[in-house]
């Protein structure tokens, strides 16, 4: 009988040791920078979202809406009726947003914890070796052992630091500072939690057991 072997599987584990090998591979995140790889392992947990447009009266309730609402302080009459001709009503503000919310896309989420430190990530599901539907209908969520995952760091726990913020400050408006607002508030409610490391994930493995006393 011919025996058939795809390397498809084992490339990307050759392609890690070589970069551990040469010290590309740091496995402490809090002294990893950003754009560096890291292996990072603890408990891992799926999230997927598909139905989250479903989602959208209670996402409505905890959008800032007011932030998109013109500055008229200092303005005479005249003015304040002009800026208001050409300013979006709170309804079309609304409608705006709830077709953004709902015609985004939302990818399956991963998370993998430790006792010291959290990663947040998203999958492709092509990439994956299974079907999403098949990890929730085995395991719920949480995928039980201990997880490796070979990730990017892309940003630290916590939102922006301040001086990145005052970079951009003199970029803001009502319509560009509404946007990234409503886009912080969606993020709060079903992307990265603030206690976590942002990941774009390589490789993601759990270590296979030697059976002891085994002949084969």
């Amino acid at each position: 009988m011919e025996k058939i072997f795809d390397p498809a599987m084992v490339l990307p584990f050759t392609i890690m040791d070589t970069l551990q090998e040469r010290g590309f591979i740091g496995k402490d995140i809090t002294h990893s920078g950003l754009g560096s790889l890291v292996l990072f392992s603890g408990s891992m947990r799926i999230k997927e979202l598909s139905h989250s447009p479903l989602m959208w009266p209670i996402v409505e309730k905890n959008l800032p809406f007011e932030v998109f609402a013109p500055n008229l302080n200092g303005l005479t009459k005249a003015q304040k009726s002009a800026i208001m001709k050409t300013s979006l009503s709170l309804t079309e503000v609304k409608k705006m947003l709830e077709s953004f919310f709902r015609g985004i896309t939302h990818p399956i989420q991963v998370e993998v914890k430790n006792t010291a430190h959290k990663v947040w990530g998203t999958f492709n599901e092509k990439s994956l070796c299974a079907s999403i539907s098949d990890f929730g209908f085995k395991f719920s969520s949480i995928i039980p052992g201990t997880w490796h995952m070979l990730c990017i760091l892309d940003c630290q726990p916590g939102d922006v630091n301040q001086e990145e913020k005052e970079l951009w400050a003199e970029d803001s408006g009502s319509l560009s500072d509404g946007l990234s607002n409503a886009v912080s508030a969606f993020k709060n409610m079903f992307g990265r939690p603030e206690n976590a490391y942002g990941v774009t994930p390589l490789i993601v493995f759990r270590k296979t057991p030697i059976v002891k006393g085994s002949d084969s």
